[in-house]
This record gives structure tokens, sequence and C-alpha cells, in this order.
């Protein structure tokens, strides 16, 4: 079934998000704060298999239950009244994105290769934190208001620390969002990111 058909048909219960309790969201407490809302992808083929075939495109796209984890994170944000989103291109975070923007009647999200989480000639962890946050940066400043970024957990994980000014240590490289989960961060009229809510777990080595 197709993401469109499964908006146009699924029956949602959105009190729940599978595979983890929906962080609350809420709207800045100032007209100048702006809310950011990292979101990773929905569970695709890719999450289901221990060594996944990286020539094997069907895997990138989402499985059932990631379109309805799609679905659920998009119903959710949807009263958040977003402005704007932007996607990694793998094909899982565009059909996350859709749903987000779909709830939102916004028009469809912008894509980023920035945003990837592919490592580019074995980069480090620093370098995949500075394009990633480069490019958040550069989409905050191109728009307004609150706005959405759907990517790849271990990315979401490693742009935020970078914005939050933690070192890329420890338990930072460790943290991922579950599927479909969300990570909201506040930037202040100063330019100052604060944590404001995250379903993320620690993975053990």
């Amino acid at each position: 079934m197709s993401l469109l058909l499964a908006l146009a048909s699924t029956s949602l219960c959105l009190a729940q998000f599978d595979g983890g309790v929906f962080m609350s969201v809420g709207r800045g407490t100032s007209g100048s704060s702006r809310n950011v809302y990292f979101v990773r992808h929905g569970e695709a083929g890719k999450n289901k298999v221990d060594h996944p075939d990286p020539r094997d495109q069907s895997l990138d796209r989402l499985t059932d239950l990631g379109r309805q984890q799609a679905l659920n994170t998009g119903g959710r944000l949807a009263p958040m009244r977003l402005t704007a989103v932007i996607s990694a291109p793998e094909q899982r975070c565009r059909d996350t994105a859709l749903a987000i923007t779909m709830y939102s009647a916004l028009p469809p999200a912008s894509v980023d290769g920035s945003l990837t989480s592919k490592a580019y000639d074995s980069e480090s962890a620093e370098h995949r934190a500075s394009r990633g946050t480069s490019a958040v940066e550069r989409f905050i400043a191109a728009t307004l208001g609150d706005v959405a970024v759907v990517t790849h957990g271990h990315m979401i994980e490693l742009i935020t620390s970078r914005l939050l000014g933690e070192k890329l240590q420890g338990d930072v490289l460790k943290r991922e969002l579950v599927n479909a989960g969300v990570k909201h961060l506040r930037l202040s009229a100063q330019g100052k990111w604060t944590l404001v809510g995250s379903n993320q777990t620690v993975v053990d080595d």
C-alpha cells in the first residue's frame, strides 16, 4: 500500500506511538523562539536485517509498520503548525517527510544530501556532524517559524549534540531515536539551543 493510500484509508491511533512514548510537543513560549523537530524515519526493510545489502534498494522502503509510524508522527506534528520540512535523500526519510507535509498541508519537503547517514570516504563522526549541522543551519536561515528535519537516528544525535554543545563521545555516539521518533529542540532569539523533549534509546555496543 502506498503512503498516499494509507493516509486516506488508515484509522490512526495518534495517542499511541509504536516503539516508545511520543514526547509531548508544544509551540514556543515567545514569538521570537523557534521549534525544530528532528524526526527519525519510520521502520524500513533495512532495520529488519542484521547485514543489509547496500545495493538492495527495496530495503530503503518503509515497511507497513514504518508507514503507520510515519503517519502517526505526521498526525502528532500537525497541530504544531509547521512551516517547512527538510529531508535526507534516502527513500525512507522522504516517505516519512511526505506523511508530515501531507498532514500539515505543506509543500513537498526539500531534500539535502548533507543529511544522509552514508559516510563519505570513511569520514569521522565530527565531519558527519559538521555537514549535517550546516544543512540544518542553512534550512533555518531560509525559513520562518517552526520546522521539521527528517533524517537518520545517528545523524540526529550527531547534529543535535553539536547544536547543544555536547562533545561527540561516550553515550552521545550510542543514543538513537526509535523509528519515527522525535527530538524537539528550541532555538531562542539569542541563538541558544535547548532540548525540550526526546524519545531516544541508548544502543549497546
